[in-house]
């Protein structure tokens, strides 16, 4: 046999089976040192393990997180990665327990910290939310004397257009003129007459797919198409929509508020 050099031959070997076997080990290892191979054979095992660094990262909610393997972080979160070196390597074990002991604790307490903080984000969104839902229930009107107008939504369809309605509570029935139509794009309707104060006017019937005021909102709602002479501006809002409603008037702010009786100002009466 021979192996980098070194001839290694029956005749070297002692006959006692222990002897041959260290006799053959110590020549075999002479050769490995004499020609390199130790070197190489060292080079080519594993590293050990880097120790003494750990890892940390913030999340979404702003919780810090802190791991000993770069792995374990969420590859969204990579990109901030922070290597943060163990300066527990030169205490006793005694004093590296304690220190763990006090980074839990203190991890705790951020942890603590950061669910108050996220209550509170919560609270302010809440309160936040509150204050514009109050505001989307007030309306602003025009008061003319004892007669109220409001900024009505009008949908034929995918036309829309906005139109000043006089509200009221004594017709049975929403009123838009020929020239409201006409922005709806509405060309047909079913042949009707009305009776007012002016008495007997001739009329269309159509159904236009949403009005709305403020948040008060009626889908397929039936209205009725007639001049109005300058008698009520550009419609007249009736009891057909307002019935689905509670509301008040504030004449010294120039406002309707809407009072909520459920969800219908969440999504509308369809």
């Amino acid at each position: 046999m021979q192996m980098c050099g070194e001839d290694i031959t029956a005749a070297a070997v002692p006959e006692k089976p222990v002897l041959r076997l260290f006799a053959f080990w110590s020549t075999l290892t002479t050769a490995m040192v004499r020609s390199g191979l130790i070197g190489t054979l060292l080079l080519l095992l594993p590293a050990p393990d880097a120790r003494g660094e750990n890892f940390t990262y913030e999340d979404r909610h702003g919780t810090a997180h802190f791991v000993d393997d770069a792995s374990k972080i969420p590859p969204e979160y990579r990109k901030q990665l922070n290597v943060r070196k163990d300066e527990d390597d030169d205490l006793s074990e005694t004093e590296q327990q304690a220190r763990l002991e006090q980074r839990r604790l203190q991890g705790e307490q951020a942890e603590r910290r950061n669910a108050a903080d996220r209550q509170q984000r919560k609270s302010r969104e809440k309160a936040a939310a509150r204050q514009e839902y109050l505001r989307s229930l007030v309306t602003p009107v025009s008061i003319s004397g004892n007669q109220i107008y409001v900024r009505v939504s009008l949908a034929s369809g995918g036309t829309t257009t906005d139109a000043v309605m006089l509200l009221d509570t004594g017709a049975s029935v929403t009123l838009i003129t020929p020239a409201v139509a006409e922005r709806l794009k509405i060309t047909e309707g079913e042949a009707a007459r009305v009776t007012g104060v002016g008495g007997r006017a001739r009329a269309r019937k159509t159904v236009l797919s949403e009005v709305k005021v403020g948040p008060a909102r009626v889908s397929s709602l039936g209205v009725v198409i007639v001049r109005s002479n300058g008698a009520f501006g550009e419609g007249l809002l009736g009891m057909d929509f307002l019935r689905g409603f509670s509301y008040r008037v504030d004449y010294s702010r120039g406002v309707i508020v809407w009072v909520p009786r459920g969800n219908e100002f969440e999504g509308g009466v369809d």
